[in-house]
Formats: structure tokens, C-alpha cells, sequence
């Protein structure tokens, strides 16, 4: 076929037919598709402690890999042995707060002189209750009777990590082969733009949600409120889901504010502003001269991808919404630009 003729045509036909089988076969064995998810997002984090080694120590790359796995196993370490026990502990009580709030409806004590301005509050809180406290129950189901998957999605996504972390090239070798020899060339270019996009966006996402978890468990621990491992933990978690994270993470830091009478909610939702005003422009300056993503795209990709992997979908809709960008820019859009 004439369409065929042209190498950009024909990696366009094969990427498109590797991703749709690809995207069959994990969304019916989607512990497979979470273990790949987070092998890539370790290595793409332990990338730049690997280069780091190397240029500023002139150390092997064996041993500053060795040495990059050592500092995400430590980590991993302190996360098992001092974060999830403090979450643990203060998350049935935080939980308990929160119903407490919307039971006692602590909101209208701030709204006595609007009336109109509380009946407002009153219904969107009667929308939002139902949610909140069903996510929070889907999540503590899935942790409970989904456990031993859990155990394995992190045993295998470890081993994952360990072996892609010391045989890339061979992965990339691999990997490069499914495809025609006629079009590899192209397909090295896509796949380089690729990664070098979704490394650039996974370090900042990172970088940004990690300050602001931080930051959050900082002030909380600074000025003695209750619950800083549970809040900070949900602000590190809730920023790897660009715009609408930043809604899902404030709403409990909110109903918390209001058992602190009003100085409490203005000081609270001040910090808010100026730290996630700062993870913004941090944020926009590592992104600079990558991939640029239009905020109803993002929205509407989280939506999609959310409805077809579940929860999982949530987190990963802006890197498939960036892969079908770069593909989109690369294949398909020199199609409809081509005067016949």
C-alpha cells in the first residue's frame, strides 16, 4: 500500500497497534499494568542520582547505580518504618474529625450573617460528604482486602526497578526490535521525545508534590496541630494529579481548618496559596521547553483515563494524555497537514 510506503506512516500504523493491544491486555490484568507503571516512575527517578554520581564523583556507572538503588532503598526504608506507622495513627482520628464536621455542619458558625451564602455551602458539602467519605472507604478497602496484591505489586515493581535500572540499553534494544527495520530510525527519534518528556514531567511532578507534602507536614509540626503525617502525606499524594489534586487535597485541610476557629481557616488557606503559588512556578520552569499540555486537555484525559484504569488511570492521564501528544505532533498531524 502506497500509505505504507512512507516510514512515518508505517511506525505510526505499529506504535497505534502496539498501544491498543497493550492497553487491552492491562486493562484486563491490571497488576501487571501497575507494576510497570511504577518500575518506570523509580527509574526515571533514580536517573538524574545515577548521573549525579557519575559527572560530580567520576564513578562508574555500575557503582552509581549501585549507589542510586541504595538511597531509594533507604528511603523506602523510612517510609515503611516511620511515615506509614504515623499515618496509621492518626488516620482514624483525622477520619473521625472530619465526620464530626460535616455532622455538627461547623461551617455555618462562620456564616450566620449569609444566609443565602450558607445554604449554598450546606449543599455543596451534602455533595461533597458522600464522596469524600466513599473514597476514603475505597481506599482503605482496597488496601485491606487487596493486600497480598499490594505486597506483590511492590515485591515485582522493586525487582522491576532493580533490573531496568542496570539493563536499560538492553530493554531499549529489546524493545526497539518489535518493530520493522524500515522505521526504526523514526521510532528511536518518538521514543527518545517520549522519555525525555515523561522523565522531565515525572521529576517535576515529584519535585513540586514533595515540597508541598513537606511544607504541609512543616507548618503543621511548627505550630502543633494535630495530624501533620496524615495531611502532609495527602498533599504529596493528591500533587501527582495535576489541577484537580490541588481541589481533592485542600477540601480535609479545610474542614480540619474550621475546628480552628477563623484565624485558624485565613492562616491555613494563606499557606495554601503561597506554597502551591510557589510549586506552580517551580513547577512551569521544569517544564520549560517540553512537552506544554492545555488544562482542559488535562482534565478531560484524567476524567478518561480515570473511568477506564480506576484509580491507577487518575494518576498516569497526564503521561498517556503526553504520549498521544507526542505521537499526535510527530505521525499523525503531518498527515492532515499535507496538501495532496
Amino acid at each position: 500500500m502506497k500509505f505504507f510506503d512512507n516510514t512515518k506512516n508505517l511506525s505510526l500504523f505499529y506504535i497505534a497497534l502496539y498501544t491498543v493491544i497493550l492497553l487491552i491486555v492491562l486493562g484486563i490484568f491490571k497488576d501487571i499494568f501497575t507494576v510497570i507503571v511504577v518500575t518506570v516512575f523509580n527509574v526515571i527517578l533514580l536517573k538524574p542520582i545515577v548521573f549525579f554520581f557519575k559527572k560530580n564523583f567520576r564513578f562508574s556507572s555500575r557503582i552509581s547505580k549501585i549507589l542510586a538503588l541504595s538511597i531509594f532503598f533507604f528511603g523506602f526504608i523510612i517510609i515503611l518504618v516511620f511515615l506509614i506507622p504515623a499515618v496509621t495513627k492518626e488516620l482514624g482520628n483525622f477520619i473521625k474529625l472530619i465526620t464530626d464536621v460535616f455532622n455538627e455542619k461547623l461551617w455555618r458558625d462562620y456564616l450566620k450573617e449569609s444566609p443565602n451564602l450558607q445554604e449554598l455551602v450546606d449543599k455543596f458539602m451534602d455533595f461533597v460528604q458522600p464522596k469524600m467519605l466513599e473514597f476514603a472507604d475505597y481506599l482503605f478497602n482496597m488496601f485491606i482486602s487487596r493486600f497480598p496484591e499490594v505486597v506483590m505489586i511492590v515485591f515485582f515493581g522493586i525487582l522491576g526497578t532493580i533490573y531496568v535500572t542496570f539493563y536499560m540499553d538492553t530493554v531499549g534494544s529489546a524493545f526497539e526490535k518489535i518493530f520493522p527495520k524500515r522505521c526504526r530510525s523514526e521510532i528511536r527519534v518518538f521514543i527518545k521525545d517520549l522519555y525525555d518528556n515523561m522523565e522531565r514531567f515525572v521529576l517535576a511532578v515529584f519535585i513540586t508534590a514533595l515540597i508541598t507534602g513537606l511544607s504541609f507536614w512543616a507548618v503543621f509540626r511548627i505550630f502543633g496541630l494535630d495530624y501533620s503525617a496524615v495531611v502532609g502525606a495527602w498533599a504529596f499524594i493528591t500533587n501527582f494529579i495535576p489541577i484537580v489534586g490541588v481541589f481533592l487535597e485542600y477540601i480535609p485541610v479545610f474542614l480540619f481548618s474550621l475546628s480552628l476557629g477563623i484565624k485558624g481557616i485565613i492562616w491555613i488557606a494563606l499557606f495554601t496559596v503561597i506554597i502551591h503559588s510557589i510549586a506552580f512556578i517551580l513547577f512551569i520552569h521544569l517544564m520549560k521547553g517540553y512537552a506544554k499540555l492545555n488544562p482542559i486537555y488535562i482534565i478531560f484525559s484524567i476524567l478518561l483515563f480515570g473511568k477506564v484504569f480506576g484509580f491507577l488511570g487518575v494518576f498516569i492521564a497526564v503521561p498517556l494524555a503526553i504520549y498521544i501528544q507526542i505521537m499526535w505532533k510527530r505521525f499523525v498531524g503531518p498527515i492532515f497537514e499535507r496538501v495532496v
